[in-house]
């Protein structure tokens, strides 16, 4: 069965095509606003490179938040489209999940400007505390007292695709498939919890 990862929720287009957990291909490029103008390319690439149809992918896997509004907006659309032309089973999870991994505590992080940051809270695949938003300080001073804990950015998770489609394929068992696509909506935080 193959599957579709797709994360556009930062300044970086993440996607991948999976076969079970074993990524086949994939692609992670820092391209700030242009992830309108690659996001078709780089699927056709991927599939390609991974001599699949559209019609061989089973599943999408994707970020519907927080971060980029403009980024989560083209992912759903993508998603909404494909699911509606497709046999497709389609899996919502937040972009902090792709930070998970496996037996560590993991603290994963993504600027929310302002000296503010999206932060989520997982325990191997599990995840903790769902995606909210703190300030530096708060959060600094927070990982100080919990040492046990590993701080991870995308920004440095980006740089190791791999454990990203892993996390993301563990992603299903902890996040129910989505049921109606015209219920599926963007996960956007902007107050401080």
């Amino acid at each position: 069965m193959k599957t579709l990862v797709l994360d556009t929720s930062t300044p970086y287009l993440v996607m991948g095509i999976l076969d079970q957990d074993q990524c086949l291909a994939s692609s992670v490029r820092r391209l700030e606003r242009q992830h309108a103008e690659q996001l078709l390319p780089t699927l056709e690439a991927l599939l390609k490179q991974t001599q699949s149809a559209l019609e061989d992918i089973q599943e999408i896997i994707f970020s519907h938040g927080p971060g980029s509004f403009t980024g989560i907006r083209l992912a759903l659309t993508m998603v909404k489209t494909l699911g509606l032309t497709q046999t497709i089973d389609v899996y919502a999870i937040p972009s902090l999940y792709f930070l998970a991994l496996p037996n560590h505590k993991v603290v994963a992080t993504m600027d929310a400007r302002g000296h503010r940051y999206y932060v989520a809270m997982m325990d191997g695949y599990h995840m903790i505390q769902a995606p909210h938003i703190l300030d530096e300080a708060t959060l600094e001073a927070w990982l100080i007292e919990h040492p046990e804990w590993k701080k991870r950015s995308l920004e440095t998770a980006f740089h190791e695709p791999k454990t990203l489609f892993e996390a993301a394929y563990h992603a299903k068992q902890h996040f129910p498939k989505v049921t109606s696509l015209g219920t599926l909506v963007p996960m956007y935080l902007k107050d401080i919890q």
